[in-house]
Order: structure tokens, then sequence, then C-alpha cells
């Protein structure tokens, strides 16, 4: 089997321990509804919950 470029460049993706961590905090908060969760009942900790959440988002 041959790898193309794109299935090589993929594989170095995925084993980067950054993109496991954003596809980590994805999972969750979209499993367990944490972002509307936390705001629902601490409005100003859920805003900084969800900006500090989406930093290696912006990293990547």
């Amino acid at each position: 089997m041959k790898s193309t470029k794109q299935d090589i460049k993929r594989m170095q993706w995925e084993n980067d321990p950054l993109y496991r961590l954003i596809r980590t905090i994805k999972n969750v908060m979209d499993r367990y509804y944490l972002d509307p969760l936390v705001g629902l009942f601490f409005p100003t900790a859920g805003d900084i919950f969800s900006s500090a959440m989406t930093l290696p988002f912006l990293t990547v």
C-alpha cells in the first residue's frame, strides 16, 4: 500500500500532542455540553472557561 503525501501529513497531525488535546477538548465539550452548562450556572466563569478552551484552537 502506497502512502500519499496527504496520508503522511495526516498521520503527522494525528500524532501531534496539540492536535490530540484539541480533539479531546472538542469531544468532551460536545459530549457533555460543558460550555452551555457552565455558562448557565456560572455566567462569568462560563465565559472565561469557554475562552480558555479556545486557546489551543488558536495556536493551531
